[in-house]
């Protein structure tokens, strides 16, 4: 998988608790034009974290996104929902967080709001 098709932004200084969490986020980020050849494209089961800057849930969910992406690097991804409209548009996100697990190019599952990381393993199977 090639590194320079997603990034890790610094995380942003904004809202109301972010200053306590001064650590890079381990999720990568995807962008639209990688997405179908990323996620989709993919022969294993990939996780994905519709999220967004401003949103606390998400903020909330990050750790475990994080504890995530170091146990199964290269299958968990993040999508911010004001960058990826189309996306966004696409899989009807309503609500964020939502973390989608695409197998075979398809959804295999899906789930809204903030949970533990042995929940979000389930979603694999």
């Amino acid at each position: 998988m090639d590194e320079q098709r997603f990034h890790t932004p610094p995380r942003k200084r904004s809202g109301f608790d972010s200053h306590h969490r001064d650590q890079m986020s381990k999720v990568n980020v995807l962008v639209e034009s990688d997405f179908d050849e990323i996620v989709l494209g993919s022969d294993q089961p990939v996780m994905v974290d519709f999220s967004a800057d401003w949103c606390r849930p998400c903020k909330a969910l990050e750790p475990i996104m994080d504890s995530l992406a170091e146990d199964i690097p290269h299958k968990v991804f993040k999508v911010d929902i004001d960058d990826c409209v189309t996306l966004t548009n696409k899989y009807k996100i309503m609500s964020v967080p939502t973390v989608i697990v695409f197998k075979n190019g398809q959804i295999h599952k899906r789930f809204v709001g903030v949970t533990n990381k042995e929940a979000l393993l389930k979603l694999f199977e």
